[in-house]
């Protein structure tokens, strides 16, 4: 196998694994209101959300965050969920967290539910909020509009007052996916150009591929994460006994 053949299966294996692999529940970082992990919202999106969930926050009502992964890798999204958020989300003295995971590539949901929150947010309560209002916007790909609808319906029933009205989400935004695939794309040009350019200059170094093809995984790998938000102060560290509710679309 020649050199170029070999960088350039390595680096779309690294491409490939960016996408497909789980994450590891002890790894995720909670850096914002939004955590989009798996990549399927796009700028805006977050941004909208963000705004949305943060009277939760300015309130003291609660520490609301929504996070996106690719896969559970065969683990069950209860103590998936609850790994994310013990510890990690919530005041401390008010156990007041409350954590909405979604795994796009299993189709599965869990609203994770503070021990200080579970009386508002009972298991009926929540059950029915998945089950009216994520799993139709999902089952058409409408993650941003599911999400958005859902907090709004979790905020009456907390009585968190939305002080502005947040724009309304549409679907059919693609931009998720353009960011998703960029990385490849860039990628691809970078590659066509270099090999073009041998063909017309004579043999190039091994390391332009190489090169190329790491900027390109380091420009996937830096897009993965959340948006904060304007007026985020960071989440505390409360507990949580397994309230909630789970489903799939």
């Amino acid at each position: 196998m020649s050199t170029k053949s070999f960088y350039f299966l390595v680096i779309c294996l690294i491409l490939l694994s960016l996408i497909v692999s789980a994450e590891n529940p002890g790894d995720i970082r909670l850096q914002g209101f939004v955590n989009d992990y798996a990549q399927v919202l796009s700028s805006q999106e977050e941004t909208v959300i963000s705004n949305t969930l943060k009277p939760f926050y300015d309130s003291g009502r609660a520490q609301f965050a929504v996070v996106t992964v690719n896969s559970l890798d065969g683990r069950d999204i209860e103590s998936f969920a609850l790994e994310v958020a013990q510890g990690k989300l919530g005041e401390e003295d008010e156990n007041n967290g409350l954590l909405l995971l979604i795994a796009v590539q299993d189709r599965k949901y869990r609203f994770e539910v503070g021990r200080s929150l579970e009386p508002y947010l009972n298991d009926a309560k929540i059950g029915r909020i998945g089950r009216q209002i994520l799993v139709p916007a999902f089952q058409g790909e409408d993650y941003a509009g599911g999400i958005q609808a859902a907090v709004l319906e979790v905020a009456k029933e907390l009585d968190v007052e939305i002080t502005s009205t947040p724009i309304p989400l549409k679907r059919a935004n693609n931009s998720g996916l353009l960011r998703l695939l960029f990385p490849f794309i860039f990628f691809i040009i970078i590659f066509v150009s270099a090999f073009r350019s041998r063909s017309i200059h004579g043999k190039r170094k091994g390391n332009d591929f190489f090169f190329a093809a790491l900027l390109a995984a380091s420009m996937m790998r830096g897009g993965r994460g959340g948006l904060g938000g304007a007026g985020f102060g960071g989440f505390g560290g409360g507990g949580f006994g397994g309230g909630g509710a789970s489903g799939g679309w």
